[in-house]
This record gives structure tokens, sequence and C-alpha cells, in this order.
């Protein structure tokens, strides 16, 4: 319908949008509020954990699926109320967003800045936000998840099934790789009753020179190992990304026909995307390699005592519990925020972590060792929680708890640095 432009301006601008948007922050603010107190007092009885406002509709359903349910008549009260208000949110944040778009052409200049920066009040109570949270106890995996999905405003992927739905909705999709290059699955070498390992080597496209001393030392000792019936290796693979350098490519190609043991993930091959190789990994392990032991992955720069890897093997294969073998200290550890000179992929912003310590996680730089029954849960937790890029914490703090993983430290199968 078209509007005279008197009335367009003055209902628009002088009533419709004031009264909308003093009606949305009174009720944002509302919100804020009373989670904030909530979280408060429940933080102080311990009676269940604290969890963040959602004004966004996206989220809602997210957030409030995982939330823990207190036994508190107070605290039912108070998680009624704080629904209702965000209710009344979604219902302004709409209407808002309707007003927008039907009218936003036939603004001016000036009235598109004015209004645009009434809205940064969300920012700013963003970042409020922010600031209480800074410095405080890690709060758990669940409000990492709830906090992370609300300031990166994600969404469940729609149409993506979970592979272990109680985990809740699926956030990343890592069930989608294609691996342009690969080796045979592990079903064709596992032979029955032995002691079965895949070894994942962590390398980038451009390190030839340590593949190729591996594969002189200790990959040939896993061959051995393997026909003395010492250790069941059902699949050996270098993992690289893509890269932009036909050359390079090209050279890879080649040396994939030649030694039959490289996974290429079509995904560029940058430091950034770390952790989506190691989850590409358990992918291509979960549908490709059955029922195994261990998935052991380590990186290219690391010599491997291959006697040591088969002892281990058969002195925990019988664990039925789920785990994790990493080298290196179980650590807390700090964000790295000050540092100037760390390395980038270290630095962490207050609004990514605002809370002063990590989670308990094991080192899994050099060399980890996945329980075969460890794998698809692990995966589940990937799926399900959003990413962070100090990998250690995301895998082996953040994503083993969800899955219900124990962490371990082990220091055998390592020898030492190329």
């Amino acid at each position: 319908m078209t509007y005279p432009r008197t009335v367009r301006y003055s209902t628009l601008v002088r009533f419709i949008f004031p009264v909308a948007l003093v009606s949305l922050l009174v009720v944002i603010f509302a919100v804020v509020v009373i989670d904030l107190v909530f979280t408060m007092s429940l933080g102080l009885n311990g009676r269940c954990e604290p969890h963040l406002p959602a004004t966004d509709e996206r989220i809602k359903k997210l957030m409030l699926s995982n939330v823990h349910e207190c036994r508190a008549d107070k605290s039912r009260e108070i998680s009624e109320t704080t629904k209702f208000l965000r209710e009344k949110n979604d219902k302004l944040n709409k209407k808002v967003h309707e007003l927008l778009l039907q009218r936003r052409k036939e603004m001016s200049t000036a009235e598109k800045n004015a209004l645009e920066n009434e809205l940064t009040v969300n920012r700013e109570l963003f970042d409020y936000l922010v600031a209480s949270l800074r410095d405080t106890p890690y709060p758990g995996v669940d409000n990492y998840t709830r906090y992370t999905v609300a300031r990166l405003g994600l969404a469940p992927l729609v149409g993506a099934e979970p592979l272990i739905p109680e985990f809740g909705p699926v956030i990343n999709d890592v069930l989608s790789f294609k691996y342009p290059i690969s080796v045979p699955p592990c079903q064709d070498r596992v032979i029955t009753g032995g002691r079965t390992v895949f070894v994942a080597v962590i390398s980038t496209a451009e390190n030839s020179d340590k593949r190729k001393l591996i594969r002189q030392k200790w990959k040939n000792k896993l061959k051995e190992v393997h026909e003395e019936g010492l250790l069941v290796v059902g699949g050996f693979a270098f993992v690289l990304g893509l890269t932009e350098d036909q050359e390079t490519q090209s050279s890879i190609e080649e040396e994939a026909k030649t030694n039959e043991d490289i996974i290429q993930i079509d995904i560029p091959d940058i430091d950034e995307n770390l952790p989506l190789k190691r989850i590409a990994v358990l992918n291509w392990v979960n549908n490709q390699c059955g029922e195994i032991d261990f998935v052991v992955k380590v990186s290219d720069n690391v010599d491997v005592n291959v006697l040591n890897l088969a002892q281990f093997v058969h002195s925990h294969h019988h664990n039925s519990n789920k785990s994790v073998f990493g080298v290196g200290k179980y650590s807390l550890g700090r964000p790295d925020r000050a540092n100037l000179s760390a390395d980038e992929k270290w630095k962490m912003a207050v609004e990514e972590w605002p809370w002063k310590q990590y989670p308990p996680h094991i080192l899994g730089d050099m060399m980890v060792l996945i329980t075969g029954n460890s794998i698809r849960p692990l995966l589940a937790a990937c799926q399900t929680t959003p990413l962070m890029p100090v990998e250690n914490v995301y895998f082996y703090g953040i994503c083993t708890k969800k899955a219900g993983i124990q962490n371990h430290n082990y220091t055998g199968p390592i020898r030492r640095h190329f």
C-alpha cells in the first residue's frame, strides 16, 4: 500500500519507530537484568548452571533446549518470566524488522543513520555482558555453547541430523567433507582378532620432505610390526588440505600415486583450518574404519617409537572406557590476551573467551591416541559445539567433556621431534 509522504514520515519516524524501539529496549534490558540476577542467585547456591540471555528467534530454541531444569519453585518462576519476556522481545524484533523492510527505501539518509545509531544498543548490551563475565570461572560446555551461539548469531543447520541427538542441534556440518585424494578403507586391511590402529599424520601440502623422512623411518617400522603380528595397521595416511599452487598440487597427486598414503581434504591448507583437519580425520575414520582399537593422530615433525606404540595398544585395548591419551602435562591454561608476540592462533579476545581460564585439557599437538569407541561421540560433540581456534582446548577440554571421554597423559609412543 502506498502512503502519502506526510503520513509516512510522521507516523513512522515520530510515533511507530520510537514506540517500537523504546519497547524493544525495555524488554531487552528486562531480559538481561533478570537473567543476570538469575545467574548470580543460582551461582551462589549452586543449584544449576547460569545461563545467558537470548534475544534472537533463530537461537532461542537452541539455548533453551540445553538449559538445566532447576528444582526450586523460585527458579521455575524466573524461567517462565524470562521466557515470556523473550517471546515479547521476539515479537517486537519481528515488528521492527518488518517496518524496516517496508520503509527503509523511503527513508532519507539522515533517518537511516539515526535509526541504526539507536539499534546499536543491542551491541552495547552484549559488551556489558562480556564485561560482567570477564575473569569469572569457566561455566561448562553447555554455557560455552549458549554464549558462543548468541555471540555469533548461530542457528541450527536445517535438515542436518545429529549423530547423537541428545547432544543437541547441529551447529557444524562435520559430515560432508570431501576427500579428492584418499586411501583404501580400513575394512580392507583389518585382521580379525588383531590390535588395530589407524595412523593419521597431520601434514601440510608443502611438507613433502617431512613425509619422505617418516616413510624412511617409522612408517617402515610400522610395516614390520604389522607383518610380525605385533600390531595391526588398519590404515596409514598423511592428512593434507588443498593448495592454491598448481605445481605443488601436481606434486602431491604424483606422491599419492607412488605411495598410496595421502588423504587430501577439500579445505584450504592453512593454520586456521587445523581444527577442521582433525574433525575431517574423525569423519573419515568413522565412515571407513569399522571397529578399530585406536586412532593415532601425530604431527609430521614427530618420530614415533613404534614398539612402544604396539605395547601401549596391547596394554590398553581391553579398556572399555571412552578415552583419549595425549602427550604432555594435563593443563588448565589461561587465555593469552597480552602477549603481542605470541602466535596468532593462541591469542584470545575477551569477547571470544571472557572467562579467566580454560577447562582442563591434555596437549595434543605432537601425538594423541583416541580409543575406537570415542570416535563417534567426539565427532558428535564437534558437530554440536561451536568451534574455537585453540584446538587442544576445543577438542580435549570442551568436546571430550561433552562426549563423556576421559583424558589421560601418556609419553610412551613418542621418541623425539625431527
